[in-house]
């Protein structure tokens, strides 16, 4: 789209302004009422309609505060703002007053109607930087932290698949000894018996002979404790079987028999 025609009268800003203010004043909108609907202050929209741009901080703010109100006014804002470029750049820049600055300064303490880009100021820059750079800190922590998940999740499964590795293993081994056939006990070979003990705490008649030829091998009182060798076995006899013990291999001592029955007692070394 073409450029528009630069205007030719002097005062170019105040005849820019002044269209504004015929535009307010058709919308029947006095200061107050159109500064309330745009959370600015009356201030600023006299010194927008005036012209005067002592009173702006910066023309990047009259740009902005320009397109909100052609855009409430009904206005063409877009052609609206390339005219007011045109006619800043053929104005000397001027040092805004710090009234100027303390008045339109309040806008950026407003907490509706917040302004869109083209207002501009170096705060409205920085606090985009700052807002890209915590969503760009919230996308980082927001991967690491799913990194940091896959890699507990990895672990978690290998700890897993390793104690289910372990139990399958014990299951095998326990069935493999279950599976196994149970050696056979060998009883413990019996012991050999060598001696036979004979024990009398009183006097006591006693004959010993040795079982397969008969021949004595003791005859006479007998007190106290006599071992003989069993060889292939003896028979013993006693005037008092009650009082004399006879102890064969571990087993406890018994009396060789009765006091009633007296006879010749067998013992024989086990087979």
């Amino acid at each position: 789209m073409p450029a528009p025609e630069l205007p030719t009268e002097p005062g170019g800003l105040a005849a820019f302004g002044s269209r504004l203010r015929s535009a307010r004043l058709r919308e029947n909108l006095n200061l107050d009422d159109l500064a309330a609907k745009l959370c600015m202050r009356p201030e600023q929209i006299a010194a927008l309609e005036a012209g005067d741009r002592q009173q702006w901080p910066e023309d990047a703010f009259a740009i902005a505060q320009v397109r909100r109100l052609a855009t409430t006014l009904g206005l063409e804002a877009d052609l609206l703002i390339s005219e007011l470029r045109i006619l800043l750049q053929q104005v000397p820049d001027v040092i805004p007053s710090a009234a100027a600055i303390a008045v339109m300064g309040a806008s950026s303490k407003r907490t509706t109607n917040t302004p869109t880009r083209e207002e501009g100021t170096k705060d409205w820059i920085n606090a985009s930087t700052k807002s890209k750079n915590k969503i760009g800190a919230l996308t980082f922590a927001w991967l690491a932290g799913f990194a940091l998940l896959i890699g507990l999740g990895s672990i978690y499964f290998k700890q897993l698949n390793f104690k289910q590795l372990n139990f399958k293993q014990l299951i095998s081994k326990k069935q493999a000894i279950k599976t196994q056939p149970s050696a056979q006990k060998i009883p413990a070979p019996a012991p050999t018996i060598k001696n036979l003990r004979l024990i009398a705490n009183q006097n006591a008649w006693l004959a010993v002979r040795e079982l397969d030829c008969k021949k004595l091998i003791f005859e006479g009182k007998f007190k106290g404790v006599r071992i003989f060798a069993l060889g292939k076995g003896l028979e013993v006899r006693s005037g008092r079987p009650d009082i004399v013990q006879v102890q064969f291999g571990t087993a406890a001592a018994k009396p060789l028999g009765r006091i009633e029955v007296i006879e010749w007692v067998k013992f024989m070394p086990p087979r």
